[in-house]
């Protein structure tokens, strides 16, 4: 396939059609949204990479100690919470209402964290990699922890 003034395509490309798309794109392609289709993926990419997070100095074990305690203490916390509440007679029975509280404590954390972060312009970069690495790693704790939280509940 053939880029502007029948170059090649490349990524670099892509992003100059995609950047110039509507101030009289210099991409005569018949199709512009491959162009755009791809400086969608070249930006994905780079997000995966950790482009932007160069210069946040949160620590390895930081963010080793931060996920421990998101996705392990917090869940065996929460059964404890609402185990304990149950026995105490102040939460309900119900097992789907008894999932949804213990659900709460295995999820990654808000976006409002980090726009608390940048209302008051501290910590930008260390809730960038903070949210990052959660989410990344979310799929895999809430998929086990909603497991185990429905045996429990059952």
């Amino acid at each position: 396939m053939s880029g502007p003034r029948g170059k090649s395509c490349t990524i670099s490309n892509w992003m100059k059609c995609t950047l110039n798309r509507d101030r009289g794109s210099i991409c005569k392609d018949k199709d512009p949204d491959v162009y755009y289709q791809y400086g969608i993926a070249y930006a994905s990419l780079s997000m995966a990479n950790g482009a932007g997070l160069k210069g946040a100095s949160t620590p390895f074990w930081t963010i080793i100690g931060i996920i421990a305690v998101r996705y392990i203490f917090l869940p065996i916390s929460g059964i404890l919470i609402v185990k304990g509440a149950t026995h105490l007679g102040l939460v309900q029975v119900d097992p789907l209402y008894q999932f949804i509280l213990l659900l709460q404590y295995a999820l990654p954390p808000a976006m409002s964290i980090g726009t608390i972060a940048q209302l008051f312009g501290a910590g930008e970069s260390e809730c960038s990699v903070m949210m990052l690495w959660t989410y990344a790693l979310a799929s895999i704790a809430v998929t086990l922890w909603s497991t185990y939280f429905m045996w429990l509940v059952s």
